[in-house]
């Protein structure tokens, strides 16, 4: 059993997901990257589930852009490489396999409450959520998002005791608005 597979078993037995195609396809894993106890997610991760249209999606990361939340501005390669079509079970297309972890990873410029919040409302707002998740799954989340201004990962755990009560009203209102007009699309 290779890296992927074990990998692929985990998801099964830990959160009752059933294999399909959102899991990217992996380069080949060398020997050096086998050899290590983590399972090299930047090869290997769950997409994000998204149950809106693509038209919504490509609203929202095009906003997300404007308002400089985001720092990539092509909305097709962030679709293909970290969203899949939930409701229809399918890929929104195929990734570009020859680049790194860091620019395969979207660019968050925004803050980190902002990041919380607009997961929060994506997967559970009272309008109709747009994730297949019944709650924030904040380790993948850090998969995709990468924190542009600290130059690094953004850490789950700190994402999960993240208290969104002492953010800014006004820079969480931002993600409440774009995510509203995105649903609108």
């Amino acid at each position: 059993m290779n890296i992927e597979d074990e990998f692929i078993e985990h998801l099964r037995n830990e959160e009752g997901l059933y294999y399909r195609s959102a899991i990217t396809n992996a380069s080949d894993t060398s020997i050096e990257n086998s050899k290590q106890k983590n399972s090299n997610l930047s090869e290997t991760r769950e997409l994000i589930p998204w149950l809106g249209s693509r038209k919504q999606l490509e609203k929202l990361l095009e906003l997300l852009y404007q308002n400089q939340i985001i720092s990539n501005h092509d909305v097709d390669s962030i679709i293909s490489i970290h969203f899949w079509d939930a409701k229809n079970k399918m890929r929104f297309g195929n990734p570009d396999s020859g680049s790194d972890k860091r620019s395969v990873m979207i660019p968050w410029i925004g803050t980190q409450a902002q990041l919380k919040k607009l997961f929060s409302l994506l997967a559970n707002d009272e309008e109709g959520s747009l994730l297949k998740w019944n709650e924030i799954r904040n380790t993948i989340i850090c998969e995709h998002f990468f924190n542009e201004k600290k130059q690094k990962p953004f850490s789950p755990k700190n994402l999960m005791k993240l208290d969104l009560v002492h953010s800014s009203w006004e820079s969480l209102e931002k993600i409440h608005i774009i995510l509203k007009e995105a649903s609108k699309a």
